[in-house]
């Protein structure tokens, strides 16, 4: 099990969700650990405040995380479990810190947040922890999860402090995707909506990776940009696609032929598409096209069933490289 970071979809805009969330309302006060108070299907979690709990806190008058003496032995902690593959794109919290004038602490201190992916502890980001006040973090961590248990905690850079100080967490949530991601590429960079004729299909290919096997994928269970899309091909689901290695970077990737005509619903514009589907893990895929496509609309008016290309009539191949 390992976190494993691909920068590269950074940038791509994936609809991210919250995973796992404690707001910690569903806490009584005094409780010391509990679970999440919000999940997508296959992740759960429980935060641990090692030496205090839940308390109410005036200046937002909600409950929130407390741990006193905060330092390298008294620290909040939270454990999740994930039985499916899903992706990480940050950590996001809200903190409050009471310093007491008058008292000999640490009026401002350093929090170091880590992340325990299976191999110990690692550091993910550092933020300052200010005299008073509610402040929100995000902390971006694009990465794969894979299925099994990770810790996440908050170290204070300091020495303890008094226990009538504390550092109080609030509103932590995991956001992603529901979904393992990946890359796929569209030939020729444009779809043209409800075309007919010798090449009413748009070809695609989802490409595979040293984290991800195509081999995997449940062919018949693709979907185009969340549209019921046919692909072109024999009835037979194991031949609806082809395995070849079209960016030549030793992994196979699949390629699928989709119907246009399938895509009518779809408005003309230039974005960015994606195709979906199932794994034999029980797993979600989502394959993302880096570059922008053109979506191209032709009038579906007058195409009939012997226009179209059907999943038993094979159209021309396409290829990739030039586009």
């Amino acid at each position: 099990m390992a976190l494993t970071f691909f920068y590269a979809f950074v940038t791509v805009n994936l609809h991210a969700d919250t995973l796992l969330e404690f707001d910690f309302e569903n806490f009584r006060r005094g409780q010391v650990t509990g679970p999440h108070s919000a999940a997508v299907p296959g992740i759960t979690g429980v935060h641990n405040m090692a030496n205090n709990g839940v308390e109410q806190f005036y200046g937002t008058n909600r409950k929130l995380s407390m741990t006193r003496w905060a330092g390298p032995v008294n620290f909040p902690e939270l454990t999740f479990t994930t039985t499916r593959r899903m992706t990480l794109e940050s950590i996001e919290f809200s903190h409050v810190h009471n310093h007491n004038p008058g008292f000999t602490t640490y009026p401002t201190y350093d929090v170091d947040v880590q992340l325990d992916s299976g191999s110990g502890y690692t550091s993910i980001g550092v933020f300052t922890a200010e005299p008073s006040g509610y402040f929100s973090e995000k902390i971006a961590v694009p990465g794969l999860l894979l299925p099994g248990t990770y810790k996440l905690r908050w170290i204070a850079l300091v020495s303890p402090n008094t226990n009538t100080e504390f550092f109080g967490l609030d509103n932590i949530r995991l956001v992603g995707t529901d979904a393992q991601v990946v890359n796929v590429d569209i030939k020729s960079n444009s779809i043209h909506l409800c075309s007919y004729g010798p090449m009413p299909a748009m070809v695609a290919a989802i490409l595979g990776s040293d984290e991800f096997d195509i081999n995997d994928i449940i062919t018949d269970s693709l979907r185009f940009s969340g549209a019921e899309v046919k692909l072109v091909g024999k009835t037979d689901p194991d031949s609806l696609c082809s395995r070849k290695d079209v960016n030549k970077d030793g992994y196979e990737d699949l390629v699928c032929n989709y119907l246009t005509m399938d895509l009518g619903s779809i408005n003309a514009s230039t974005t960015k598409v994606s195709i979906v589907g199932d794994l034999y893990d029980a797993s979600k895929f989502k394959g993302v096209n880096r570059d922008r496509v053109n979506i191209v609309k032709y009038p579906c008016s007058g195409a009939t069933d012997d226009d179209i290309v059907t999943k038993d009539r094979e159209p021309p191949q396409r290829g990739f490289g030039n586009h």
